[in-house]
């Protein structure tokens, strides 16, 4: 394969990955006016999403979980481990978790996307 194949190969793929994870996000948010826990709301993602965030965190020993269970250890762990990265959010993201830190874990979510 060239070089010129080679990056067509990967624009094509990254533009797989954009529908992809546009999709994932309108999937999401298909419900914007329920309140939610962190639970609630990563029963919405897909075990490849929820993987996703397994890798992100770096939690071990734990990718053999089926998704019920990997609901679970990242509703446990995630908390913990955020504060190390809340430097990385856009202002609407860490806006949305004030907000939802001072409504004890909820909100609702209109006005996000």
């Amino acid at each position: 394969m060239d070089q010129r194949q080679w990056l067509k190969n990967i624009e094509a793929w990254r533009e797989r990955e954009r529908k992809r994870q546009e999709k994932a996000e309108r999937e999401f948010w298909k419900h914007p006016y329920t309140v939610s826990t962190l639970e609630e709301c990563l029963q919405r993602l897909t075990k490849y999403d929820l993987d996703e965030i397994r890798k992100f965190y770096n939690f071990r020993g734990v990718s053999h979980l089926n998704k019920q269970d990997l609901i679970h250890v990242l509703s446990e762990g995630v908390p913990s481990l955020f504060g190390k990265r809340l430097s990385i959010l856009k202002e609407e993201q860490y806006n949305l978790i004030q907000e939802m830190v001072q409504n004890g874990g909820r909100t609702g979510a209109e006005g996000y996307s």
